[in-house]
C-alpha cells in the first residue's frame, strides 16, 4: 500500500470519503495531516491497527481506561494479577460465598479433605449411610436417648454373641420391669452368691428358727436371751454345760435339787439373811472374835467410812438405822466425827451421811433381861428397853434356929451362944448380917462369859 501525504492546510469537505482518486487528484502529496485531526470515524471499522503500532504497554501491564477514561498501561492487583505473559492469578484467600455461583455445583473432589469447620452443620441427609464411626462423636455429646432406636419395655441393651448391642430381656436370677425395678427370683441366691466378707447385718435376717443343720457357738449369743421355750423338751442339757455363777432371779429352784450343806451365807440375798437373823440381833458366840457379819457388842463405835468410827465403814448403815431409830440418846449418845457428843440430826441417814459415829450396846461382864414387865407369884419383874440396872438383893428375912440368941461380938458379927435356948429373930424387920470375911463384890448364879456379838 503505498503512503499517502496530505499536505498540511489542505482540507476535505465534510462527509466526503477519501478514496485513492480523490487523492491523486491532490497532485503532489502531502508530507503528513495535521495534529490531532483524525478522529476515531476517520478510521475504518476494519482498519486493523496493528498492535506495533500501539505505544508501548509496561510488560504485565494492560490498557486500563483511567478516572479520565483515557487507554492507560496498567498493572493489574488486587483479588486477581497479570504477568507479561498473559497469566492471571487469583490470590490466596481473596475468594468469598458471595464470589461462587448458588448454581456452581462445585465438585466434591475439589474440597480439601479433614474436618468441616465447626460452624458448618451437616444434614443427615448428607451423610454417607454406615459412615459414622465412634471417633467421629465427640466425646461430650450427651446424645439423648430419646435419639436411641426404640428398646422394647422391659428390656436393656446387652451385647450379644456378636458385641452388638441388642435390646435384651433378663431372666434367670434376676428380671427387670418397664420401670427399672429388678427382682430377684425366690430361691435362687446361694451361698457361692454372698461375699465370704459380707457382714450382712443381723437386722436383715428374718424371725424365726435357724434350721437344725446351723450350729451356734455361746459367744454368738446374746447373754439372757435364751428363754424356756427356746430349749427344746428332750435336749437334757448336761449339768456340766451350764456355766458357774448366779441363776437369774425368775428362775427358782426347789429344795431337793439343792445338795444338802451346800447353802452359806453368802449365798443368801441380803434381805434374806436379815429376815432369817434381823440387824440389831444379839447372840452369844462361843468365840474369841466376832464372826463374819457381826460385831462384839463392847461398846465400840460405828459410821461412814470418814466418820473416824472403831467400824467405819458403809457396810454398818443398816446397824446404825437400827440403833439410832431404838435407842434414846440417853443409852447410846451419838458422836460427831471427831469423838465429841453431838445431837441427833433429822433421821438415821442424814446422820450417817454426816460422818457420826454411835456407839454399840456394851454387853461385856453382864447378864441380859427382857426388857418390859411381868409379875410372877406376887413378884413384879421388869426391865426398861435398853436401860443397864446395878445389881441388887431383894428384900427378905433370915430365920434363926433355937438355941442362937441375939447378940453381936466385938466384931458386930452375930455369935452362937455358949448356953442352950434362945430367942427367935423378929419377924417383921430384915436382920443385917455382915460377915466377918468379905465373900465378894455382886450376888451372881454360876455362870460361863461367851462373847455377845450384834448382827449388821
Amino acid at each position: 500500500m503505498a503512503t499517502i501525504t496530505v499536505t498540511p492546510g489542505q482540507t476535505f469537505a465534510s462527509g466526503d470519503t477519501v478514496t485513492s482518486t480523490k487523492l491523486n487528484n491532490l497532485g503532489s502529496p502531502v508530507a503528513s495531516l495535521s495534529s490531532a485531526t483524525i478522529v476515531n470515524a476517520d478510521v475504518s471499522a476494519s482498519a486493523a491497527i496493528a498492535h506495533s503500532k500501539l505505544a508501548t504497554v509496561t510488560a504485565g501491564s494492560v490498557l486500563l481506561g483511567n478516572a479520565s477514561a483515557v487507554p492507560t498501561a496498567t498493572a493489574l492487583s488486587g483479588d486477581v494479577t497479570i504477568n507479561s505473559s498473559g497469566v492471571t492469578a487469583i490470590g490466596a484467600g481473596v475468594i468469598v460465598d458471595a464470589d461462587v455461583s448458588a448454581s456452581a455445583a462445585i465438585g466434591l473432589s475439589k474440597l480439601a479433605t479433614g474436618a468441616l469447620p465447626t460452624a458448618i452443620t451437616v444434614a443427615s441427609a448428607n451423610i454417607v449411610d454406615a459412615t459414622i464411626v465412634n471417633a467421629d462423636i465427640n466425646a461430650s455429646a450427651a446424645i439423648a436417648h430419646s435419639k436411641l432406636a426404640s428398646v422394647t419395655a422391659g428390656q436393656v441393651l446387652l451385647g450379644n454373641a456378636s458385641n452388638v448391642p441388642t435390646s435384651t430381656s433378663f431372666s434367670g436370677d434376676v428380671t427387670i420391669n418397664s420401670s427399672g425395678v429388678t427382682a430377684i427370683g425366690a430361691g435362687v441366691i446361694v451361698d457361692a452368691d454372698i461375699s465370704a466378707s459380707a457382714a450382712i447385718a443381723l437386722s436383715k435376717l428374718a424371725t424365726g428358727s435357724l434350721p437344725t443343720a446351723i450350729t451356734v457357738a455361746s459367744s454368738n449369743i446374746v447373754d439372757g436371751t435364751i428363754v424356756d421355750a427356746d430349749i427344746s423338751g428332750a435336749a437334757a442339757i448336761a449339768l456340766s454345760k451350764i456355766a458357774t455363777g448366779a441363776l437369774p432371779t425368775a428362775i427358782t429352784v426347789a429344795s431337793a435339787n439343792i445338795v444338802d450343806g451346800t447353802i452359806a451365807l453368802a449365798d443368801l440375798a441380803t434381805a434374806v439373811a436379815n429376815a432369817l437373823v434381823p440387824v440389831g440381833s444379839v447372840q452369844a458366840f462361843a468365840i474369841s472374835t466376832a464372826p463374819s457379819g457381826w460385831l462384839a457388842a463392847n461398846g465400840n463405835t460405828i459410821g461412814s467410812a470418814s466418820s473416824g468410827a472403831t467400824n467405819a465403814s458403809a457396810d454398818y448403815s443398816a446397824l446404825f438405822s437400827v440403833l439410832w431409830d431404838n435407842w434414846t440418846n440417853t443409852n447410846l449418845p451419838i458422836l460427831d466425827s471427831a469423838g465429841a457428843a453431838s445431837t441427833r440430826g433429822v433421821s438415821a441417814s442424814a446422820d450417817f451421811s454426816a460422818n457420826k459415829r454411835l456407839p454399840l450396846p456394851n454387853l461385856q461382864g453382864i447378864f441380859i433381861r427382857g426388857s418390859g414387865s411381868q409379875t410372877i407369884s406376887g413378884t413384879n419383874f421388869s426391865g426398861t428397853f435398853a436401860e443397864k440396872q446395878s445389881h441388887q438383893i431383894a428384900d427378905h428375912r433370915h430365920d434363926m434356929p433355937e438355941g442362937y440368941n441375939i447378940g453381936s461380938s466385938s466384931n458386930g458379927a452375930y455369935a452362937k451362944a455358949a448356953t442352950g435356948g434362945g430367942t427367935a429373930l423378929p419377924t417383921d424387920g430384915v436382920s443385917t448380917v455382915t460377915p466377918t470375911t468379905p465373900v465378894g463384890d455382886e450376888t451372881r448364879p454360876a455362870n460361863i462369859a461367851l462373847l455377845y456379838c450384834i448382827k449388821f
